[in-house]
């Protein structure tokens, strides 16, 4: 190989490296927020291409488990935080689910 060929190998392969570097930190700033998780969101924390994280082996995977455990994650957002005024809290499950209403006690 020639050595120009080699140095565009090498070129290439620090550039990959910067490049997983950079998806895995915004990874690990991902989970360390409470944030929505998108390929697309990563991507432009890392400041790489969806297309280098889709084709990536091990990182693809690592940002679709981050966004599969977000969504199916128990919500802990301020919906049902007892600080917020009634207005804003979201009514419990046994509320009518229209009008929020709770059923009367009396018979």
């Amino acid at each position: 190989m020639s050595r120009s060929l080699e140095a565009l190998a090498k070129a290439t392969e620090q550039r990959r490296k910067q490049a997983e570097s950079a998806v895995e930190k915004a990874l690990r700033q991902a989970r360390a927020s409470q944030q929505p998780v998108s390929v697309a969101s990563i991507a432009r924390a890392a400041g790489v291409s969806t297309d280098f994280i889709y084709r990536h082996p091990t990182l693809r995977p690592q940002v679709e488990d981050l966004r599969r455990s977000r969504r199916n994650a128990t919500p802990t957002d301020a919906a049902h935080d007892p600080r917020l005024p009634s207005c804003c809290q979201r009514p419990g499950p046994s509320a009518h689910p229209a009008t929020g209403n709770r059923p009367s006690k009396t018979p």
